[in-house]
């Protein structure tokens, strides 16, 4: 089926014509499990773990860490080369004649996040990353983004509650929402859903998508055979539902009376 299966998600993404409607698709990226700028989980809160509430995290670099992006070091050029060549490849893929041309807007991009997001030293310190708001402080903080409408966007409501995990990284990544093209966000976020459903796709892009992220990144010399690839997949995801089966297929009754007589007694 080639690409077929991703243009409904294309579409979507091509028809963001104003920043309400980014901010819409980047809610909707989070329901499906897109990396984009911004990481939300449903935790307890650190200091209250009584209470759940909305974490919010910097998120979005293809690549592990800002130092792939802003580190001279040689083996962080020859990553930051790997990724261009790839995002062209998969421009090209797209039918996008101007295939170089985005993937430098997307390098461009992501690089900005990076400058903006923490490095690893100051993800460890916990109290500096626990920062409570309300749902209007946290607008307050990060102008240009509109953590209300990104909330039901993702279907949060009556919960006025969010910690934020780097809150100078997302006050530039409100900027960011209000001064980067709109053009250069969907060719960010086409690569995204290539990126994320790559795996299972056609084996050009599934080789591809590797070379890239298993080879070039984790050192990973040969992709798994596809079955494999396909059990963790189905293990993953219906784990529990497939348990059940298993068990209601090789554990009777009279096995599970057995095994209880053995820990009773």
């Amino acid at each position: 089926a080639g690409l077929a299966p991703l243009e409904p998600e294309f579409a979507r993404i091509a028809a963001i014509d104003d920043r309400e409607a980014l901010l819409d698709y980047l809610a909707h990226a989070q329901l499906i499990g897109l990396n984009t700028p911004i990481a939300l989980g449903m935790l307890p809160d650190a200091k209250r773990p009584d209470f759940v509430t909305v974490w919010t995290q910097q998120s979005g670099l293809a690549m592990p860490d800002r130092d792939y992006y802003l580190d001279d070091e040689a083996r962080y050029v020859e990553f930051r080369k790997a990724y261009l060549a790839y995002l062209t490849d998969v421009y090209a893929r797209l039918g996008r004649k101007d295939a170089a041309e985005a993937a430098q807007r997307v390098m461009d991009f992501e690089t900005r996040l990076a400058r903006a997001a923490w490095s690893q030293v100051e993800l460890r310190d916990v109290d500096k990353n626990y920062n409570p708001y309300d749902v209007a402080g946290a607008a307050k903080a990060s102008p240009g983004l509109d953590w209300k409408r990104y909330f039901e966007g993702v279907g949060i409501r009556n919960h006025d509650h969010l910690i934020v995990g780097q809150p100078s990284y997302f006050a530039d990544l409100g900027k960011a929402l209000g001064d980067v093209p709109l053009e250069t966000w969907r060719d960010y976020l086409q690569v995204r859903v290539v990126d994320s459903f790559a795996p299972y796709l056609d084996s050009k892009l599934v080789e591809r998508n590797f070379d890239f992220y298993g080879r070039t990144h984790s050192g990973t010399p040969e992709l798994r055979p596809r079955w494999k690839r396909v059990m963790d997949t189905t293990s993953s995801q219906l784990g529990e539902a497939l348990g059940e089966l298993y068990v209601a297929r090789t554990f009777p009754p009279e096995a599970k009376a057995k095994g209880l007589a053995l820990v009773q007694d």
